[in-house]
């Protein structure tokens, strides 16, 4: 009796091993799928990708985007094909796996460039499917170029509580509006 009771305790020990095992080897399948269905979609949900980079610093090429990768689901140098398409013009990038690197530098300021605008073909190499994602890239500004004082020279009597303004002109400023700086207490001006 007891040899029965042990046999039965073995087999159903066995069911559930069985049972297990097919449950994870389907489990398994169905995360391959996942991930090869996941493949070339952009790891935010969105269907765009948006990027930040700032503009050269003279002929300076080496600047990352923020983020440093394209946030695309795959391996570029297995799993997917990465191409860049710029339906207007030159490319600006070049593609180094899933980092850009600039073909040319950028200034914001003589170009009048606040962003450019391209898409990335991604192609699952398995599958030959493939869909192009739209990137857009926002191109921030360095303070590179100094102010060019309008009016001058400025020659003013400043009663201790006016408000008064000097009005400046930024070649960086673009399409923006003009800065102007508050003459407050601690304002001075330095004479060459």
């Amino acid at each position: 009796m007891a040899s029965l009771s042990i046999t039965c305790h073995y087999l159903t020990y066995l069911t559930v091993v069985y049972i297990l095992l097919i449950v994870m080897l389907c489990c398994h399948n169905a995360v391959g799928v996942l991930g090869k269905s996941q493949m070339c979609e952009v790891e935010t949900g969105q269907t765009n990708i948006i990027l930040d980079i700032e503009e050269s610093r003279g002929d300076y090429v080496g600047q990352h985007t923020n983020p440093p990768e394209l946030p695309i689901f795959g391996d570029p140098f297995t799993g997917i094909a990465l191409d860049l398409v710029f339906p207007k013009g030159q490319p600006i990038f070049l593609l180094n796996g899933k980092r850009l690197q600039l073909l040319q530098p950028l200034d914001r300021d003589e170009e009048n460039l606040s962003h450019i605008v391209f898409q990335v073909s991604c192609t699952i190499r398995s599958s030959q499917k493939r869909r192009n994602i739209p990137i857009i890239v926002r191109v921030s500004d360095v303070n590179d170029n100094a102010p060019r004082f309008m009016n001058t020279p400025y020659e003013v009597t400043v009663p201790e509580f006016s408000n008064h303004y000097v009005q400046e002109t930024y070649s960086s400023a673009g399409q923006f509006p003009l800065p102007q700086d508050k003459v407050g207490k601690q304002f001075k001006i330095a004479a060459p």
